[in-house]
């Protein structure tokens, strides 16, 4: 359980990375003459800072081998 919790929270830092990208992202989009505009480019900005780090979850578990190098194992 410990390995697990170790491999989990791997994914958890992920996480909290990916959402302090979000808001550095968000927060440096220039202003926008509408909100339906703004809506869309802070849409589209969040879904590729998102690709990314999908794309680092999916490194993560190749790497640990779904956490199988940190010592995870299901009977």
């Amino acid at each position: 359980m410990t390995a697990l919790q170790t491999h989990e929270d791997g994914h958890k830092e992920i996480g909290i990375q990916a959402g302090h990208d979000i808001l550095r992202t968000l927060e440096g989009l220039p202003s926008y003459p509408t909100c339906d505009e703004l809506e869309e480019a802070a849409d589209a900005a969040g879904e590729r800072v998102l690709d990314r780090y999908r794309e680092q979850e999916i490194i993560y578990d190749q790497t640990t081998r779904h956490g199988a190098t940190q010592g995870a194992r299901f009977p």
